[in-house]
């Protein structure tokens, strides 16, 4: 509930309680519960606000392509290398599929 706030820009309130120690031992294992606790935190992202994750990676991936291409250039003297085509393609295509979602969620909320 706390990042559904935040991503839809609400205000969150951190109220202290007092608790009791818990008794037991813990069934947390760090490695799976994490992998598990990012990919919520991703879909969550994803389902309210999906530029904030489709931007940065379209970004990177062009920033990605250029570099690339520059370094094939550079060291190779190629003027268009096939990966840096490859990753510049990528970035819009996930910038477009950002776009995309980003339009499905406004609608889905302007229904409301």
């Amino acid at each position: 509930m706390t990042v559904a706030s935040h991503s839809n820009g609400k205000k969150v309130k951190y109220v202290p309680i007092n608790y009791n120690k818990r008794a037991g031992k813990s069934s947390i294992k760090p490695a799976k519960d994490f992998i598990g606790f990012l990919s919520l935190i991703a879909k969550l992202a994803i389902y309210y606000n999906p530029l904030k994750v489709f931007v940065p990676l379209s970004v990177f991936l062009f920033a990605l392509s250029i570099l690339v291409v520059l370094g094939g250039f550079l060291i190779y003297n190629v003027v268009l290398d096939a990966t840096g085509a490859i990753l510049f393609i990528t970035g819009v295509q996930v910038l477009i599929f950002g776009f995309l979602a980003d339009m499905i969620v406004k609608r889905f909320y302007s229904q409301d």
